[in-house]
């Protein structure tokens, strides 16, 4: 089983870990990063295309998801 997962890695690329996710970067993006967020872009010349994946950081919940919605 644990063969299989380093093998995985190799075929499809390199992992990275952004905060607490490990994640293997999408092929033929643009990465950004700044402090606390993680962007990934892809724009298609030829039609006029795009892709933008953003990752957030995580932070600590206070329990009330108003409360927390409003300290974001």
């Amino acid at each position: 089983m644990l063969i299989n997962y380093f093998a995985v890695g190799v075929v499809f690329g390199q992992t990275e870990t952004f905060d607490i996710t490990t994640y293997i970067p999408p092929k033929d993006f643009k990465k950004d990063s700044k402090q606390g967020v993680a962007t990934y872009t892809n724009v298609n010349t030829t039609t006029g295309g795009f892709c933008v994946i953003v990752m957030y950081a995580s932070t600590a919940s206070t329990g009330d998801a108003e409360r927390d919605f409003k300290k974001e």
